[in-house]
């Protein structure tokens, strides 16, 4: 109990325990958060258990359009804002033994273009951007 003195009157305050879930969902946060330090992650083929025979080889090619509006922020002098993507994907990949272990070799070459128009401040203004795109980031 914790007693409280306010303009010449006692008051008594009842300090409450927290109670149990409280306790439990504090434990559980704090394992959470430590443990997210140790959390590691993997590429999304690990290759432990692939059966590609070695020798075996692999042409990839990937086209992607997409197109639409885009939202600003509405302070921004900017209205009408429209973009059109195109991705472009070419790749080759061989299987490999390396020292007795499974292995691969990757070409990938990607390309993109992007193309937008909108409004900025009264005047119409386009840009046209192509190039190579990072493959894995």
């Amino acid at each position: 109990m914790i007693f409280q003195v306010t303009a010449g009157t006692k008051q008594i305050v009842e300090q409450r325990k927290p109670s149990f879930m409280a306790r439990l969902g504090t434990a559980i946060s704090v394992v959470v958060l430590v443990g997210a330090g140790a959390a590691r992650a993997q590429d999304l083929e690990p290759r432990a258990y692939v059966d590609t025979p070695v020798g075996m080889n692999f042409l990839i090619a990937s086209y992607a359009y997409s197109e639409g509006g885009v939202s600003t922020d509405p302070s921004l002098p900017i209205e009408g804002a429209e973009l059109q993507l195109n991705n472009f994907v070419l790749a080759y990949s061989r299987a490999l033994n390396v020292f007795g272990k499974s292995g691969k070799i990757d070409l990938i070459v990607p390309f993109s273009q992007l193309t937008g128009s909108a409004s900025l401040a009264g005047q119409p203004v386009e840009r046209d951007v192509t190039g190579t795109t990072p493959a894995k980031q």
